[in-house]
């Protein structure tokens, strides 16, 4: 939580910049952050009614990761390229360092404290 609270004091104020620039339609007077005291339980309660009613779940997926802001990110913010064989491109945020993509490459990882 701390994390969460140390980003918002980084970001949330250049966030409502953004928003303001654009002229976006806001009731400023009750615009809130989602943890705020009182909108932390009505997102509480927001995601559990969802997720009673099947709208939302848990499942272990492959996510969009952005190494240059170093977080996930949406598939409708992801630029899609189709590849037909291996290739070799740049990664923004890794300098002039090259990649390839496009490769299969398999991997595992052994289970702390099992034999799996």
């Amino acid at each position: 939580m701390k994390k969460v609270w140390d980003w918002k004091a980084d970001y949330g104020g250049k966030i409502d910049n953004q928003f303001r620039r654009m002229a976006i339609s806001v009731d400023w007077e009750r615009y809130r952050f989602t943890l705020d005291d009182g909108m932390c339980t009505a997102v509480n309660e927001a995601f559990v009614r969802m997720f009673e009613k099947g709208l939302i779940y848990r499942a272990t997926r492959l996510v969009n990761w952005s190494c240059k802001l170093k977080t996930c990110i949406s598939d409708l913010e992801v630029e899609y390229i189709d590849l037909t064989k291996p290739t070799k491109l740049q990664v923004p945020g890794h300098g002039e360092k090259w990649y390839t993509f496009g490769q299969l490459t398999e991997f595992s990882y052994k289970v702390k404290g099992t034999d799996k």
